[in-house]
């Protein structure tokens, strides 16, 4: 598994809460800018090694800089964020997934002793969306889809990768959400007594 592609997909599916906010708000695209160049990406990145995550941050910054949002741009960008995340949930992707990630712009990159690689074909919202498909592209070639999880907490839903032996975890940490719930469950089965 590629760390890099890991924090990468955090970073996007997680804009959704940092901080109680949405970031990808089509009528004020310079949420996403702002997301996309302050701390946010790397925050959101919280399960990875800190140089995948200062790593992925930088090619967001980078590929954000390349075009300025849009109403639209946002839109895309979101709409496939939100996509992700309902597939994660329910188990099932949204009708509507298959041809957003149909309509990305990508293309294919040739290099000497590197081969083939795919990249996004224009910068901005879309294409650090494009860059996400493909991080999660990679992810589950690699065999390490199937343990990325979403937070059980209905408060959170962090995209995490279960690196548990028995593949059963459910937070993003047990020292947060773990807990919290835990004590939830207590104070609850001791109000049933």
């Amino acid at each position: 598994m590629d760390e890099f592609d890991l924090a990468l997909l955090e970073a996007f599916l997680t804009s959704h809460d940092v901080d109680d906010a949405d970031w990808f708000i089509p009528d004020q695209p310079e949420l996403f800018e702002a997301w996309a160049t302050g701390p946010y990406p790397a925050q959101g990145a919280h399960d990875c090694a800190a140089p995948a995550a200062a790593a992925a941050a930088k090619h967001i910054r980078e590929l954000a800089s390349q075009c300025p949002a849009t109403p639209e741009s946002v839109t895309i960008a979101r709409d496939l964020r939100d996509g992700f995340m309902a597939m994660m949930l329910d188990g099932e992707p949204p009708e509507a997934l298959g041809g957003l990630i149909r309509a990305l712009p990508v293309r294919l990159r040739l290099g000497v002793g590197s081969g083939v690689a795919t990249e996004p074909a224009e910068g901005g919202p879309v294409g650090v969306a494009a860059t996400a498909m493909l991080a999660a592209q990679r992810l589950a070639v690699s065999g390490a889809w199937p343990r990325l999880r979403l937070c059980r907490n209905d408060d959170c839903h962090w995209l995490f990768y279960d690196r548990s032996k028995n593949g059963s975890r459910v937070w993003c940490s047990m020292g947060g959400c773990g807990a919290r719930a835990k004590a939830r469950a207590y104070r609850e089965r001791q109000r049933a007594r």
